[in-house]
């Protein structure tokens, strides 16, 4: 008898399994608990994690730049549509009531 819970595993994710479905896949993921398993029984504690991502911030600071009045009318005059020196934007989402 399996140890994983097929059918708790096929509610949660709402997957619709038969029999021999169910028995493909509780194969499969018995295979992953055992290779996850044996990965376990190679843990070093002597070896430290990477800290590749804890030193700093990698990304560049936001350079704000105003824009002048001449490249303002430049983009407006470049956009499809615009009203009032703004961007006219389609609707996405109807509103309801």
């Amino acid at each position: 008898m399996s140890s994983i819970p097929i059918d708790k595993i096929s509610l949660i994710s709402r997957i619709n399994l038969d029999e021999l479905e169910k028995g493909i896949v509780s194969e499969k993921l018995e295979q992953v608990v055992e290779y996850v398993e044996m990965l376990n029984k190679f843990h070093d504690k002597s070896i430290q994690q990477s800290e590749c991502n804890s030193k700093q911030n990698v990304f560049r600071g936001d350079d704000i730049k105003i824009a002048s009045n001449y490249e303002k009318e430049i983009i407006i005059k470049n956009a499809p549509l615009s009203m009032e020196n703004l961007f006219v934007v389609p609707l996405l989402v109807k509103r309801i009531g």
